[in-house]
């Protein structure tokens, strides 16, 4: 055992000192997290034997990570947390519980149910030396409550992660919140950044808070990112995406609010009516609004919600990821659209709906193949008439007018040659456009049309000479490598 010993406290007295004070990199939010396995120390060391564990379990530094798959069972680890406390409160872990098995086919749900339980029962009272919480298990109704989380003070908390991959919840089993069970105070985590709930958990912590005008009192507003996920939102009731809109709204600012695989019980015809006003939160100009994995009901409705936008609607940045983009011409426009695996037909009917409406200066497009030569002569004829206010004078302007910079990655579908002619298209109209501005007196008073200044091809298909030529001549910015110099690249 002395052996044993020694020899463990020199492996240790390698390990950097610092590691324990600040967050590990990829710890969490990483890709492959339900992969995860214990054979990385302490776990495949703890694991072997009894006195290995007995050894470990008086060294606070090595459970600065705690990490628990829910596929075994956690009690011989439960108490990780008071092992990482020792003589110095100082000591700060990340806390990440897991399920590896591959299918819910596997899980048993009350197992892991009383396990994902056992494991926050051991957590709570260590919740103020905790930097990162994050469960991603395989059912939502698995999840604990996260009033039992927001009931405590944690102000080293930068991460809270409730998530799961399979939405398994009957509301009706949810009664509403006793009076003594409401939560009356403010949250006190000061430093959380990153907030993530499915979206049925973060409508139930809204039944405990009463007010939620004062959710985030204790927050570092304008700089929370908000994840809403893993939930069909119901008809009628308090489990609504019209009631998350208008809760949401109360929150105020954010730096991203992410909807990620959500989904409505109903067809959105269905729609009472659009909301009374356009929502707070989408008049903040730092936000990225992100959609991923998202029904094409789910936008349909959201759209339906929302009223008109009003001027000031104007974000940062929009992005769509492995999305079908229905009509959604009430959400706000933003500086940058981001594009991503758009679910799309042979007319790029979902990029056309994402664009149509949108006003920005800067178009991502990354693996859309409904990216065609058919889009790029739709997206250059022009998109209607402006009247300039009062004035009889009627504009042409093209879609996405004020488009500047356009970058497009992993997009094969489309030739050098209808993007060079969409290119030359639109500063032509932008310089035309100008002239008729200055020659009507109407400037300030109409939409002008900006040139495409910066062009930026990754993995494109073979450009043809003449146009390199044209576009390098006629562009501030211009850079354009095939998909075989973008495989190759990643390759190395």
């Amino acid at each position: 055992m002395e052996l044993h010993t020694l020899i463990l406290d020199f492996l240790l007295s390698s390990f950097n000192p610092e590691r324990k004070d600040r967050p590990i990199p990829n710890f969490t939010r990483s890709p492959d997290i339900r992969s995860s396995n214990p054979s990385v120390f302490p776990w495949n060391v703890v694991s072997t034997c009894r006195p290995w564990l007995d050894i470990l379990s008086e060294r606070p530094r090595c459970w600065n990570q705690v990490a628990f798959d829910v596929a075994r069972d956690p009690t011989p680890l439960l108490n990780a947390f008071l092992w990482s406390e020792g003589t110095d409160d100082s000591i700060l872990i990340e806390v990440l519980v897991f399920n590896s098995a591959k299918a819910s086919e596997e899980v048993d749900e009350a197992t892991e149910k009383g396990r994902v339980a056992a494991i926050t029962s051991a957590l709570l009272p260590h919740i103020n030396r905790c930097l990162r919480i994050v469960f991603d298990v395989m059912f939502s109704s698995s999840l604990s409550p996260p009033h039992l989380f927001f009931a405590q003070s944690a102000h080293d908390l930068s991460e809270l992660s409730l998530e799961c991959q399979i939405d398994d919840i009957d509301t009706e089993e949810y009664p509403d919140p006793t009076p003594n069970e409401m939560l009356h105070n403010s949250f006190s985590f000061p430093w959380l950044s990153d907030l993530s709930l499915t979206g049925f958990w973060f409508l139930r912590l809204i039944s405990y808070v009463g007010d939620p005008s004062q959710w985030f009192a204790g927050f570092r507003l304008l700089a929370l990112d908000l994840r809403v996920s893993t939930f069909t939102f119901r008809k009628d009731g308090h489990y609504t995406l019209r009631n998350l809109m208008q809760y949401l709204d109360k929150v105020g600012g954010l730096d991203r609010l992410q909807f990620d695989h959500l989904l409505v019980f109903h067809a959105p015809t269905s729609s009472p009516g659009p909301l009374d006003y356009y929502p707070l939160v989408l008049h903040n100009n730092v936000l990225h609004f992100s959609f991923a994995s998202l029904s094409k009901e789910f936008l349909s409705h959201l759209n339906q919600l929302l009223p008109v936008p009003s001027p000031n609607a104007n974000l940062l940045r929009i992005s769509f990821k492995g999305c079908e983009i229905p009509h959604i011409g009430h959400l706000p426009t933003s500086y940058s659209l981001q594009l991503t695996d758009v679910i799309d037909d042979q007319s790029g009917t979902s990029l056309r709906n994402a664009v149509i409406s949108w006003s920005g200066i800067a178009l991502n497009i990354d693996s859309c193949p409904g990216f065609n030569d058919a889009f790029l002569k739709w997206i250059t004829e022009p998109a209607g008439l402006v009247e300039a206010g009062r004035d009889p004078t009627l504009l042409q302007k093209p879609l996405a007018y004020d488009l500047e910079s356009l970058t497009i990655v992993n997009c094969q579908s489309f030739s050098s040659t209808a993007f060079r002619n969409f290119i030359e298209a639109r500063n032509i109209a932008a310089h035309r456009t100008t002239q008729q501005i200055e020659e009507a007196n109407l400037r300030g008073r109409s939409i002008s049309i900006r040139k495409v200044e910066s062009v930026t091809v990754e993995g494109g298909p073979v450009i043809a000479e003449s146009d390199r030529i044209w576009l390098e001549k006629n562009l501030a910015s211009f850079q354009w490598s095939t998909s075989q110099h973008l495989n190759n690249r990643r390759r190395r």
